[in-house]
């Protein structure tokens, strides 16, 4: 396919009544506020006129391009709309769906949804395998099967509200890769917590791997897992704000997940506090104990400071004793 050229089409004015202002088969638009487009043809006019096409089912133009600076002139009150009207003798040629995503690529940066949008509708006319090396790094994603077959399942499957907030930027499409792993009933529970505890999307991302987890070792459903007394607790207690809320909840999952490594991290931290460390000093375990190596951290000034730190350190007692946890019997 190639870009058809519109450019000697000269501009005509058209009432928006005229138009049928839905989104059709050309459309990339999804989760977009109007405020900014309207400022700047308030400002500037009008630049780029919108392409429509003359529809055979009715009087009504389709709009090819420009679908959002048409509601945007509509919503500003104008009756007249400068636009390039084209005429096809037969069915539409898919050509204006290429015309359409590089008028988007060349304006502003798509979101996922719009990204999913412009796959699925080029798969109607294109193969996979053109897609896939041409159009996935046209639109900044890697050319891969699964790449395509998860944006054209985050259009087709995931809910509405999700998917706003997917366009929004607030969950990534990763994640929602993940969610779509899920049973239909069990992806408005997870997505629901998501929301309700304000997850950014480093904990979005804990959060689902624990509830998989948790649901594979315990064979309980995502609501059973979620209806946990001490998660219940957690997410009604007015004391926490929404940040709190979501790290005791992560907390109290991992704990769940990793008992034995909780508790040995806890005696752990124990051990540390009884040992009565002087300032600036900090013992680390290291990640799930999985390394025999431990890291010291010693903060000073001066080297004096950091001798008699040391000097301190050193008089310690059962400093020695200081080790793994596993074999120390606190796992």
């Amino acid at each position: 396919m190639s870009l058809p050229d519109i450019s000697r089409i000269p501009p005509r004015t058209v009432g928006p009544e005229e138009i049928r202002l839905v989104p059709g088969p050309y459309c990339m638009s999804f989760g977009f506020d109007l405020g900014g487009l309207m400022a700047a043809i308030r400002s500037a006019g009008l630049v780029n006129p919108p392409v429509l096409l003359e529809s055979g089912d009715d009087d009504l133009l389709i709009p090819v391009t420009g679908y959002r600076r048409l509601l945007a002139c509509r919503d500003m009150g104008w009756k007249e709309i400068p636009c390039r009207i084209v005429r096809t003798p037969g069915p539409p040629p898919p050509e204006y769906l290429l015309l359409n995503l590089h008028d988007n690529l060349a304006t502003r940066r798509l979101n996922p949804l719009e990204k999913a949008m412009a796959l699925v509708r080029l798969s109607a006319y294109l193969p996979g395998a053109e897609i896939i090396e041409k159009f996935l790094p046209l639109l900044g994603l890697p050319p891969r099967q699964g790449v395509l077959r998860l944006y054209r399942a985050v259009l087709e499957e995931l809910d509405p509200e999700t998917q706003e907030w997917v366009a929004a930027g607030r969950i990534p499409v990763p994640v929602a890769g993940r969610i779509l792993e899920m049973s239909p009933d069990e992806r408005p529970v997870i997505f629901n917590a998501i929301k309700n505890l304000n997850l950014n999307i480093n904990y979005q991302k804990q959060f689902i791997d624990y509830i998989m987890d948790l649901k594979s070792i315990e064979s309980r459903s995502i609501p059973e897992l979620l209806a946990h007394p001490r998660l219940e607790e957690i997410s009604g207690n007015p004391r926490l704000n929404p940040p709190q809320k979501a790290r005791a909840v992560l907390r109290a999952l991992r704990e769940r997940r990793f008992p034995r490594l909780s508790l040995a991290e806890r005696d752990f931290r124990k051990t540390i506090l009884r040992l009565g460390l002087p300032r600036g000093v900090r013992i680390e375990a290291p990640p799930f104990f999985e390394s025999p190596d431990y890291r010291l951290e010693v903060v000073f000034r001066e080297g004096g400071d950091l001798k008699e730190t040391l000097r301190r350190l050193l008089q310690i007692p059962g400093l020695e004793n200081l080790g793994d946890p596993w074999r120390s019997g606190g796992g």
